[in-house]
């Protein structure tokens, strides 16, 4: 129960701390691997971000990590992260690379708060 309780506070603190900044830090850092991976899909009725959501493994580190740093991705993943994290002490980047780690284990509601703030930035 202390382990989850920690996690929990590590990603509130990384909410408050970060949320503005990674999410606008995401988009920019996340243009380049959104191209990459989606270029050939017609924009609208979010084919992109579907496209996104199927690509989430093969964006950058630096894509993912900043993606796992935002507000609404921590909310919305917080569940997702406590089952996959929950053995993870936080600290020296270790909950981010759990995290990382476990992307294409997170559920559909996760997976579309990532693609989200990787397409649009909210």
């Amino acid at each position: 129960m202390i382990k989850a309780g920690l996690i929990l506070a590590f990603l509130a603190a990384s909410a408050l701390t970060s949320a503005p900044h990674a999410q606008s830090s995401a988009v920019s850092a996340c243009v380049e691997d959104v191209k990459a991976q989606c270029s050939g899909v017609p924009p609208g009725e979010g084919r992109i971000k579907t496209c996104v959501k199927s690509h989430l493994s093969d964006l950058s580190r630096t894509c993912r990590t900043l993606l796992l740093r935002s507000g609404p991705v921590i909310r919305v993943c917080a569940a997702d992260f406590k089952r996959d994290c929950s053995g993870v002490k936080p600290g020296g980047g270790r909950m981010e690379k759990c995290m990382r780690a476990h992307l294409p284990d997170v559920g559909a509601p996760c997976k579309e708060a990532l693609a989200r703030i990787a397409v649009y930035g909210r």
